[in-house]
């Protein structure tokens, strides 16, 4: 059977071990010709206080996701790979 990959989903938070899978990802993604898809899931912290956190910290909580994505995004194209599309996941507000 000869399957042709196209994209490769990968999930991050940012974390060593998630660096580490985009490596690999890549690495795979690299030898199939295939595209990543990079996507980050976050959801606001609701320390207690949920209508304050939501209300007046929200951006601040997205600006740190986006960081997260954003340099995901830039390791894999400095190793080479094609980001097809970053996507910036969250939950309700």
């Amino acid at each position: 059977m000869n399957v042709s990959v196209k994209r490769i989903l990968l999930a991050t938070d940012g974390s060593e071990d998630a660096r580490l899978a985009a490596r690999a990802a890549t690495n795979l993604a690299k030898g199939m010709g295939a595209e990543l898809c990079v996507a980050h899931a976050w959801n606001p912290v609701h320390p207690g206080y949920p209508s304050v956190a939501g209300a007046e910290y929200y951006h601040l909580y997205e600006r740190e996701a986006r960081r997260v994505l954003e340099a995901e995004v830039d390791e894999i194209e400095a190793l080479g790979g094609i980001v097809a599309e970053p996507r910036l996941l969250h939950g309700p507000r």
